[in-house]
């Protein structure tokens, strides 16, 4: 789900920064090292010549250590980066226990649409062979008309109910895909 790989990304940089404020509680040693060639003399000539002869060399290599007394205010933008990392990563928790609860609830709603559509579907499929048994009654003369009529309006109603327990099927499903976060994959549909 995309609000779950966003609060990822952010917790993730809420890491770094943290990491980042530790790495500048550390002490500074650095090792440093310069040689240089230079011409001296006083004629431009005269310098180029004497750079190429490497009479004029300069070196210099140390050691630098350096660690700052107190550093109260890094310090606490440390402590304030790790509450921050902590607080994001509180929210994840939070936020896939919210997708978890999600996706329970709606997988259980695809489940029950999913046998309701079931049943109604059995009921429809025996409201037909009702109704094709009144109809050869009726038309034998052993059924009035009343009893055609009613096996009718038994099909009829139990046609619609299919038809509305597979709308409520769709809408599970899509209940499901969105908390799955497959929302936008046609392919999940399903058509009858």
């Amino acid at each position: 789900r995309p609000e779950l790989g966003a609060q990822r990304a952010v917790v993730e940089a809420a890491d770094v920064e943290y990491r980042r404020r530790l790495n500048g509680l550390q002490p500074d040693l650095a090792v440093r090292a310069i040689y240089s060639v230079s011409g001296l003399d006083s004629q431009y000539d005269g310098a180029w010549s004497s750079l190429g002869s490497w009479d004029y060399n300069d070196w210099t290599a140390g050691v630098v250590y350096k660690r700052p007394f107190g550093r109260r205010a890094d310090q606490s933008l440390a402590q304030r980066a790790q509450s921050v990392l902590s607080m994001e990563t509180a929210r994840l928790r939070q936020l896939e226990h919210e997708v978890t609860y999600q996706l329970a609830g709606a997988l259980d709603d695809l489940q029950a649409a999913e046998r309701l559509l079931a049943l109604h579907r059995r009921r429809r499929e025996a409201a037909a062979v009702q109704l094709e048994a009144r109809r050869e009654l009726y038309f034998e003369g052993r059924a009035s008309l009343r009893d055609q009529v009613d096996a009718e309006d038994r099909y009829t109603d139990a046609m619609i109910e299919e038809a509305a327990a597979r709308v409520d099927y769709q809408r599970a499903i899509t209940r499901w895909n969105f908390a799955r976060g497959a929302i936008g994959d046609a392919s999940l549909l399903v058509s009858e």
